[in-house]
């Protein structure tokens, strides 16, 4: 539906960086489309190309995890390998993360936008993994050019739902306490913060999914953890 010679124009950073223009936004209750609507349907990638572009592909940032799921079936038709045998074999395994539960969609396919549940503990090896430039131990997991890339400003976020000014790969930057700090943000309060010069890593949960963003985790980097770190 919806045929734009814009669509073909559409860039994996873009997908990253929530730059694809295409007509979704999490955050606006006048956008054509939002997670939550994808996600009633059947088909969440079909539906997400489906829809007209709000801006052509790289013009302007917009929040929509429906971005994810487009991206995990990129990734998919690129390895030729479902999302979440792709993630346990490069990335939860050499881990150590064996306790995971991905949310999938009706034609069984795992959800690239989100849906990923973790422990505590796993969430933090995935901070660790980021603090460290992508090694484990001896082991380079993830390369360290993709963590700085990931990490680094890639698109200026604008909303008052924004929890931070800039948005990389799917990783927020902002300054908290005077220092630069790097973050994932799940839907409700799930965090992971990474705080390099710090050689810090916070993580935290929150079984609330609204709202959208919640300031608090970050409150408490800014007046407790970050103040007692050498």
């Amino acid at each position: 539906e919806n045929p734009d010679p814009q669509k073909s124009q559409i860039t994996v950073k873009q997908l990253l960086t929530m730059t694809s223009g295409l007509g979704c936004n999490d955050w606006s209750r006048t956008a054509l489309a939002t997670e939550d609507k994808l996600l009633r349907g059947r088909n969440w990638v079909k539906l997400m190309l489906d829809l007209p572009t709000a801006f052509p592909p790289g013009e302007a940032w917009s929040f929509c995890a429906g971005n994810g799921a487009v991206l995990g079936a990129v990734l998919e038709n690129a390895t030729r390998t479902r999302l979440e045998h792709f993630a346990l074999r490069n990335l939860f395994e050499p881990l150590g993360i064996d306790e995971l539960s991905w949310g999938v969609s009706p034609e069984g396919r795992a959800y690239g936008g989100g849906m990923l549940m973790l422990t505590t503990r796993a969430m933090g090896k995935i901070g660790q993994l980021v603090l460290e430039n992508g090694r484990r131990n001896e082991l380079q997991i993830v390369p360290e050019n993709w963590i700085s890339q990931m990490c680094a400003p890639q698109a200026e976020a604008w909303g008052e739902n924004a929890p931070a000014p800039n948005y990389g790969y799917g990783w927020w930057q902002t300054e908290i306490a005077g220092v630069r700090a790097v973050f994932a943000m799940g839907k409700g309060g799930q965090y992971i913060v990474t705080v390099p010069d710090a050689e810090l890593v916070a993580v935290f949960t929150s079984g609330d999914a609204k709202p959208v963003f919640d300031p608090k985790p970050l409150e408490i980097l800014e007046k407790y953890l970050i103040p007692a770190c050498p």
